[in-house]
């Protein structure tokens, strides 16, 4: 909300991320090995489970490479669990 003291310019999206931001976002990263095309997208999401949960898989997977790529530059730097 503009005003708000948080609000720093940013558009706020009430939308979730599509499969394919998802998917460009970790191909950005070099994570994602599909051809990352609606068209693939929508083949998955087609499955049983429907689009919803076919989403969250590779959101709960750039989630955890960005994770993990963290706690690798905390322990380089001597400071991640235990240090």
């Amino acid at each position: 909300m503009a005003g708000d003291p948080g609000d720093q310019g940013h558009e706020v999206l009430d939308e979730p991320a599509s499969a394919v931001q998802l998917g460009a976002a970790m191909a950005a990263l070099g994570l994602y090995g599909g051809t990352n095309t609606a068209a693939e997208h929508a083949s998955e999401a087609a499955r049983p489970g429907a689009d919803g949960p076919y989403r969250m898989r590779p959101a709960r997977a750039l989630l955890g490479a960005v994770q993990a790529g963290a706690m690798l530059v905390l322990g380089a730097r001597g400071r991640g669990p235990g240090a």
